[in-house]
């Protein structure tokens, strides 16, 4: 191996297996009987060129592989057939095993997900889970291709790689189980990468190996290993790449080189976010070639010495060529294809579950933005179902390995940390901004799935530096045990690894569960799973956890003091330490503030009175009104609008009678009083069945078309002056009295809500409309114009007036807008006895509140 330039020379001599050319080690009598610690990296790297065993190497993926594989049939017993975005991807390999294309048409047409559903190996002992039958359909916005042409939303490059998988477990009608071999033969080989990472941070084989066993047998590696999700073959081109270019440009052949170039063309094609991944990666092989380049400059200006070998020609732009080619051209063809799809080069930034809604809240824009963007950076680490150190608390140790590489005596540590910042702080900040930073439906930590293998480096650093503290390897030891402990659990039942089993309410209260433990009390939930009970306790138990993971590192922080390899600090040091130490807690204090502020507020309180359970049951409840001491509630799906009489608590059918005879309702989404003291029913049917306008004993007085309103409409409102307001879907549309004709439309601040619901009237003539999928309030004048918007962190559904309060039903409880200060502000109930669901929402004349909750009634004082 030619070295070009000088090496670090505060570095160690090197251990065995350093280059040839590296200097022979002093005698144990020369360096103080004190044997060296750390190999030496050449000038232009960041790692050390290590040679190591093949058998290493392939043991570390063998094992890895093998177990993987073993656990694989279980795993399909339980967890199967494949749900979240697995089949999407799938459906792409499909597409380009059966036809050659990536157009999906035919394939849904064709029911060819039967090849993963119905026709998926049932062995004995089967279990299984449930999933959508037949599969959603999930296509991309294509303006650029014929309607008749349907293609995926996701980018195809997780389908193309498990193309050949498809093909040959297709010879044994084992198509799915096939591909799963495939990611586990990836994740054992991001473990193996994982190894050697650590390897040539520290020379030494048994530190690689205590930091390969951890992060190859817990989640989110060993998870994401038995699913098809991008973030694992992500993860495994980041660490190969990574790894290739930290060693130096001269440790690098042109196959190598050609190799790194075609791991971060090809980052992009599995997921658009990861363009900034593959970004910095590019500027990094521009940097390497850069250092390289002047290095042999120098050389060849100085002349090197007689013994010295020729430098070679990886200096030359050929070799950059042979890296950045790759990238260029998988650039090229990325453009083409959105060129193709969408008839531009950068499509617009959505995601099928927010619509035409932005998915990110940017910090900088301030305000909620600013605290969603911390509470989701705490999020990724802490929270309860999906937080990374939940379930593999041994990453929180990479922070005092972190420490450790910039105060290490070797240069190239520091540089090495920075590289490590360079990489991973674009995308990890993408993430914190990113509204659906948990995946919604897949196991913990799938986004950091991809940064997690490149914390190897800072773990094995770690162990290099604190190898000899009792303490720390102590520590390293218990932080690595819940990780493998997690993990059986998860394989024991794979049906664990999703959502709809949270993991700390199964060890609280399963009897199945191997030990009873309740962490829920010092754990914190984060939206969107956040609960009522949740927010009251939010605010302490993130302080409680941040601090208590603060002095964990600050244990490591001062071990380190008498670590060998730690550069001596004088008295100018350490005040930058303690200045260091006093911005990070800063930092963090702000972030806990940002995160925890809108939980800190005032709220309302809301006092429980009485409850009453509907019977016959409400199959799916919406709108309710109040009228002469009875609640009247509407039942979409089934059909019914019923009457309970608060003063008896009898609850029966409330039929509508014409001169006629009978009215049948069709799909009431909701009723109002209005102020003449009748009942107006949004009850959806044609014609002048759109709306019934009742009597309190049933008779209807009028019924009248509503012109040009869908037949799904949610919401009803009465203005001061009559008008009427109706909402459905993406409109508003308003009415005279006696509906008829439409007298006005509104889409609110973008010209079309996003899944509007419930809609109310303000005696000032203002309209609020609870835009559910936008999760916001928006406010509009009585001609439809857009007056301002309340941004919210839920679902909101039904909203009632009251002076100048408004009440919103929310996905999470109730939430309370104050009109005259802009003010939001959640509920409480002083027992936690609050309704987890709420719908329809209503004031009685007396100012109590009417809350439905499915098949419950609660009536409640409010305290605003």
């Amino acid at each position: 191996m030619t070295t070009v330039g000088k090496p670090d020379q505060q570095a160690a001599t090197p251990a065995r297996g350093a280059p040839d050319t590296t200097p022979p080690a002093a005698p144990p009598a020369a360096t103080g009987g004190v044997r060296p610690a750390l190999p030496l990296v050449p000038a232009g790297a960041e790692l050390a060129p290590l040679r190591l065993a093949p058998g290493w190497a392939v043991a570390c993926f063998a094992v890895a592989f093998l177990l993987y594989l073993a656990l694989l049939p279980h795993f399909l017993l339980y967890s199967s057939p494949p749900t979240g975005d697995q089949p999407f991807y799938l459906m792409d390999t499909i597409s380009l095993v059966q036809d050659g294309d990536l157009e999906l048409s035919n394939n849904y047409a064709n029911h060819d997900y039967d090849k993963f559903y119905k026709l998926a190996p049932h062995p004995p002992g089967f279990v299984g889970m449930d999933a959508f039958y037949p599969l959603p359909e999930q296509f991309a916005e294509t303006p650029a291709r014929p309607p008749t042409e349907r293609y995926a939303f996701h980018l195809p490059g997780l389908g193309v790689l498990l193309a050949p998988a498809w093909v040959v477990g297709g010879w044994f009608g084992l198509w799915w189980p096939a591909t799963l071999v495939v990611m586990g033969a990836l994740g054992a080989l991001l473990a193996t990468n994982v190894f050697l990472l650590a390897y040539e941070v520290t020379g030494r084989r048994g530190i690689a190996l205590a930091v390969w066993l951890p992060i190859a047998f817990s989640n989110p590696i060993m998870s994401y290993s038995f699913l098809i999700f991008t973030e694992l073959p992500v993860g495994l081109l980041l660490i190969y790449a990574w790894r290739r270019l930290a060693r130096g440009w001269a440790a690098n052949g042109p196959g190598h080189l050609a190799l790194v170039g075609l791991c971060i063309g090809y980052i992009p094609w599995l997921a658009w976010r990861c363009a900034l991944i593959a970004g910095p990666l590019a500027v990094y092989a521009l940097i390497q070639w850069g250092r390289y380049r002047r290095a042999l400059s120098q050389t060849q200006q100085a002349g090197p010495p007689a013994a010295a070998p020729a430098p070679g020609n990886r200096g030359r732009a050929w070799t950059l060529a042979a890296c950045l080619l790759p990238v260029l051209g998988s650039a090229l063809l990325l453009g083409s294809y959105h060129l193709f799809l969408f008839g531009k080069l950068l499509p617009a930034v959505t995601v099928p579950e927010l619509g035409n809604q932005s998915p990110f809240h940017w910090p900088w824009n301030g305000g909620a933005d600013l605290a969603a963007f911390a509470r989701t950076g705490f999020a990724l680490l802490f929270d309860r179902q999906m937080g990374l150190l939940i379930f593999a608390p041994i990453y929180l140790l990479a922070a005092v390995g972190s420490i450790a590489l910039w105060r290490s005596a070797r240069t190239a540590d520091r540089r090495l940390l920075a590289v490590l910042v360079l990489t991973g702080g674009p995308y990890l900040g993408l993430l914190a901004a990113f509204t659906l930073w948990n995946g919604l439906w897949c196991p913990p930590a799938r986004y950091l799935t991809t940064l997690v293998p490149l914390l190897a480096a800072p773990l094995a650093f770690s162990l290099a530096a604190l190898g000899g503290s009792r303490l720390y390897r102590l520590l390293y030891g218990l932080f690595a045990l819940p990780g493998f402990a997690f993990m059986a659990i998860f394989m024991a039942d794979p049906r664990m690894l999703w959502p709809n089993v949270q993991m700390l309410t199964w060890l609280a209260e399963s009897p199945q569960a191997p030990w009873h433990l309740d962490l829920r009390g010092v754990v914190p939930a984060f939206p969107p799973q956040l609960s009522v009970a949740d927010e009251l306790r939010l605010p302490a138990q993130l302080a409680g956890i941040v601090a208590s993971a603060l002095l964990v590192v600050l244990v490591g922080y001062l071990l380190l003091h008498r670590s060998p390899l730690i550069a001596r600090a004088g008295r100018r040091r350490y005040a930058i330490h303690a200045l260091t130490w006093l911005v990070v807690l800063t930092v963090l204090a702000s972030g806990w503030y940002a995160a925890a502020a809108p939980y800190l507020k005032h709220r309302t309180l809301l006092v429980h009175q009485h409850t009453w359970k509907l019977e016959p049951p409400v199959a799916d409840p919406h709108g309710i009104a109040y009228l002469d001491g009875k609640i009247y509630v509407t039942d979409f799906r089934g059909g019914a609008v019923g009457v309970l009489d608060l003063q008896t608590g009898a609850y029966r059918p409330f039929p509508a009678r014409a001169t006629a005879g009978p009215l049948p309702y069709t799909h009431p989404g909701d009723i109002k009083a209005g102020p003449d003291g009748l009942l107006y029913v949004l009850n959806n049917g044609e014609a002048t069945q759109a709306l019934f306008v009742l009597r309190p004993d049933g008779q209807v007085v009028r019924q009248a078309a509503l012109v040009k309103k869908n037949p799904i409409g949610q919401g009803l409102g009465i203005g001061p002056d009559g008008s009427l307001y109706t909402t459905d879907m993406g409109q508003m549309l308003k009415y005279g009295p006696d509906g008829g004709d439409p007298r006005g439309r509104a889409g609110g601040q973008t010209g079309g809500f996003n899944n509007v619901m419930g809609v109310a009237a303000g005696n000032d003539g203002l309209v609020y409309v609870a835009e559910s999928s936008g999760q916001r309030v928006q406010v509009l004048d009585a001609q439809g114009r857009f007056v301002r918007s309340y941004p919210l962190d839920c679902s909101p559904f039904y909203p009632a007036v009251q002076g100048e309060w408004v009440d919103v039903s929310c996905s999470r409880g109730l939430v309370s807008i104050n009109t005259r200060t802009g003010e939001v502000q959640h509920a409480m109930a002083p027992n936690n006895d609050f309704p987890a669901t709420p719908a329809g929402i209503a004031y009685g004349s007396d100012g109590t509140l009417y809350i439905l909750d499915f098949g419950i009634l609660v009536a409640c004082t409010v305290q605003h």
